[in-house]
């Protein structure tokens, strides 16, 4: 069956998006990338997108109407109304972004806690989990390819 693949075309090199972080890190690395309280919310989107775990995203949800959500809005409309909230983002004395936002995997919700490092590393430094047994299996971007305008910054 069809699969999507995503890459990152670099000058004089092309890596491909496994779903490690490793070659996000190796983008970074080459394009000297310096993220910016403009930039660090739109980074951290792509990057939870991209790495995965057991195959699947950490989505940042934001919007109720989000495309991507349009299945699980149809059958659980309360609970993207009740989940979706803008993402936050603070600037550390260290200069360590840190943002908050609420987060689809798999078949948890969860608000979520991220330190975002200038140069791209990204801890999630807190979750906790929201609406204990509800299940999210309805989220298209979970397994197919994203929209390409919110799967984060073009400049990456």
């Amino acid at each position: 069956s069809p699969r999507a693949v995503f890459l990152l075309v670099l000058p004089g090199k092309t890596l491909w998006l496994d779903g490690a972080s490793q070659p996000i890190f190796q983008a970074n690395a080459l394009l000297g990338l310096q993220l910016t309280v403009d930039t660090a919310l739109d980074y951290l989107r792509f990057f939870c997108f991209f790495v995965r775990s057991q195959g699947a995203p950490f989505y940042v949800v934001e919007d109720p109407g989000d495309p991507n959500l349009a299945e699980l809005r149809r059958t659980r409309p309360e609970l993207v109304e009740s989940i979706a909230r803008p993402a936050s983002l603070e600037t550390g004395v260290d200069g360590i972004f840190r943002a908050r936002a609420a987060i689809l995997f798999d078949n948890h919700c969860f608000r979520a806690a991220f330190d975002i490092s200038p140069a791209g590393l990204v801890t999630m430094t807190d979750d906790d989990r929201l609406r204990p047994g509800w299940c999210v299996s309805s989220c298209r971007s979970a397994r197919e390819e994203p929209d390409p305008d919110r799967a984060g910054p073009s400049d990456l």
